[in-house]
């Protein structure tokens, strides 16, 4: 999108741990868009730009305020010191507002361009998980734990959910594969009717064989998964934590969650999630000298 428009740029990506690339590209440029769910880098990298004159667009992916203590100041003071922050949802925007002025709420959902297609030995566990059952997916990153120590993605919960229920199915896209490890370390037996994926993938291509999606969160920001799923026409199930796209089948707690699995019916004709951050992020970019 941005070489269609003519607007040069290079991307770094943090998970390459190379200090002293992020320190040339940090030098390099004079305009920094972050995207990163450390607090601290969030807060560092803003006193590096406020210091060496640069300009940082930060976009913030979780609620803001959800953390207490000190890592609640950190993004407080983000906040204050960046050009421009970002962020997903009105409650955060509310938040950032009273601190920066210059606050924009803009998604973060681009629709994939291409999607990666699993390997054949996975294709064929999702097609024998299936068998007459209605598949679920869901998504972890890594484990994770909310301010008031509870599992971010809720997978314990939902293994022992679809242990119960044999005439469903659910696909747990681990990456990371340590969701996995977690739940033996609990000694946490996992169904036969749930598959982890524990191994680096597209879950896009995960989405497309579901039928639903599950997003039994603690806390969130503006998910991407929803809105991925919202925008390949499948339903998804989210808690109500948030603020959801218009479509997603909210649920209060546990029990709110199996009463909605049990009795999920497939809907075919769900519309397609159209919205998109594209544009914006396009006009933003265009108009950096302003900032």
């Amino acid at each position: 999108m941005l070489r269609k428009e003519g607007i040069s740029f290079d991307f770094f990506d943090l998970q390459v741990k190379k200090k002293r690339i992020l320190v040339y590209f940090f030098l390099k440029h004079k305009v920094i868009h972050l995207h990163t769910s450390s607090v601290y880098l969030r807060f560092l990298l803003s006193l590096a730009c406020f210091f060496f004159f640069k300009k940082l667009i930060v976009t913030f992916h979780g609620n803001l305020g959800r953390y207490g203590g000190v890592k609640d100041i950190l993004d407080k003071l983000t906040l204050y010191l960046a050009a421009l922050p970002i962020v997903l949802n009105h409650a955060s925007y509310d938040i950032a507002y009273a601190i920066n002025k210059k606050v924009k709420m803009i998604s973060a959902f681009i629709p994939p361009q291409k999607v990666e297609s699993l390997d054949f030995a996975t294709i064929d566990k999702i097609s024998n998980l299936k068998q007459q059952r209605r598949l679920f997916c869901t998504n972890a990153f890594n484990v994770s734990f909310d301010r008031d120590g509870n599992e971010t993605y809720r997978i314990s919960d939902l293994v022992r959910v679809f242990g119960k229920y044999q005439d469903m199915a659910l696909i747990i896209s681990d990456p990371s594969g340590n969701y996995k490890l977690y739940l033996k370390s609990l000694n946490i037996e996992i169904p036969q009717n749930v598959l982890f994926l524990a191994f680096p993938h597209d879950f896009n291509a995960v989405i497309h064989e579901a039928d639903c999606f599950i997003r039994f969160t603690s806390t969130d920001g503006d998910s991407l998964s929803v809105k991925e799923a919202l925008s390949t026409g499948k339903q998804v199930i989210a808690s109500n934590v948030v603020d959801r796209p218009k479509g997603v089948i909210l649920v209060s707690d546990l029990n709110d969650l199996e009463n909605k699995l049990t009795s999920f019916h497939i809907n075919h004709s769900s519309p397609i999630f159209e919205d998109t951050g594209s544009r914006d992020l396009l006009n933003l970019y265009k108009q950096l000298n302003t900032l």
